[in-house]
């Protein structure tokens, strides 16, 4: 951490600098609890939040990325693996310390997999914008996010079929299960974000969409500390899920892809990603992926030990901790999924994607 500033200074200008700190508020994840919906609704409310007095300095997930994402070297997929952009990260320290508000918010789920050097250099970064950062991580219990983080993982490119990605996160072997538990573990995000004051972290648990929609709006607004009509939610789904048929049909052309499309590649997300995941493959037209019964137990205890972890961190928790542990009621019996269903599902979206290329001819040529 770098000394602040007002350090050897006299007493009037050490009590100008404290008094001139702001809280700022990083809503960092995890993934897939409602953090589509909630930022959508936040980009749609900034002039509501900046009149009362909360600043909101990136608006949207491309200033997120160009501004905090890609100077800490983040790559899509496989987290903060290169160098820093020191130059870009002094840019986004003058845009933090210029934002209006006697507090200031950011949100973006994949910060939540800083490494411990990159949440030292995070935090070095806002204090020099004369920020004290405040950390906010959204939770849901593995039963949930497992199904969830595994069609997310689908649309960059994950070939693995859902019960060997199952293991894997039983296991944290891999790529894409190491991944997860940096995406989704709180005890590992704890770890990492060791710098940060337990008092300054809150766990917000998220109750479940279909028992409670608004849950994840009214808790953030708690969490932040906000009039609850501030962040307005949206009045349409965002980032919906893909059934099982659909999911299968998903990994089958990840496999069959050449590797001129690896490692997400600007031609997997143009040609590949963009269209399935923007209609052309249906969502939700057959039954919900779900968390096999008989992966239920581990499951369970890998809650209980999170649980445990963080009633004894001295973090603050907004929601009911205990659903961290599911019960059987978020798992099925697991059932292989039909070739013949596969099939019709993948005739279909092949369909739908020439018929999407036909209308685009059309308008081109008009």
């Amino acid at each position: 951490m770098a000394t602040h500033p007002s350090c050897g200074e006299g007493p009037e200008a050490r009590l100008m600098v404290r008094m001139s700190i702001r809280p700022m508020y990083a809503h960092v994840g995890c993934s897939k609890t409602g953090t589509s919906s909630l930022q959508a609704g936040l980009w749609t409310s900034v002039e509501r939040l900046e009149s009362a007095d909360v600043g909101v300095p990136l608006v949207g997930r491309s200033a997120h990325r160009r501004r905090l994402l890609d100077p800490l070297g983040w790559q899509p997929a496989r987290g903060f693996v290169g160098d820093w952009d020191d130059a870009a990260l002094q840019q986004t320290r003058m845009r933090l310390a210029k934002a209006r508000g006697d507090r200031v918010l950011v949100s973006n789920e994949d910060l939540v997999e800083l490494p411990t050097r990159g949440v030292d250099r995070f935090l070095e970064l806002t204090a020099d914008a004369g920020l004290d950062l405040h950390l906010v991580v959204t939770l849901r219990d593995w039963a949930q996010q497992i199904p969830s983080e595994y069609q997310q993982f689908l649309r960059h490119g994950m070939q693995e079929p859902y019960l060997d990605f199952i293991r894997q996160v039983r296991d944290r072997e891999g790529r894409w299960g190491d991944h997860f538990w940096r995406r989704q573990d709180p005890v590992d995000i704890m770890r990492r974000w060791g710098a940060v004051a337990t008092g300054r972290i809150t766990f917000v648990v998220v109750p479940s969409y279909s028992a409670d929609p608004g849950g994840v709006f009214r808790l953030m607004n708690e969490a932040l500390g906000l009039d609850p009509s501030l962040i307005a939610r949206p009045d349409h789904a965002v980032n919906t899920s893909h059934g099982v048929v659909e999911a299968e049909v998903f990994r089958r052309i990840n496999a069959a892809l050449p590797e001129a499309f690896d490692d997400y590649s600007e031609a997997y997300r143009q040609l590949v990603r963009r269209p399935l995941t923007t209609g052309v493959l249906p969502t939700e037209a057959s039954a919900r992926l779900r968390l096999p019964v008989s992966e239920l137990a581990w499951v369970q205890e890998r809650g209980r030990s999170a649980v445990r972890q963080i009633r004894a961190s001295g973090c603050k928790v907004l929601g009911d901790l205990d659903t961290l542990i599911p019960t059987e009621s978020r798992t099925s019996p697991y059932t292989p999924v039909d070739d013949a269903d596969v099939a019709r599902a993948a005739v279909e979206t092949f369909a739908r994607l020439a018929e999407r290329a036909r209308r685009r001819r059309g308008k081109a040529s008009a």
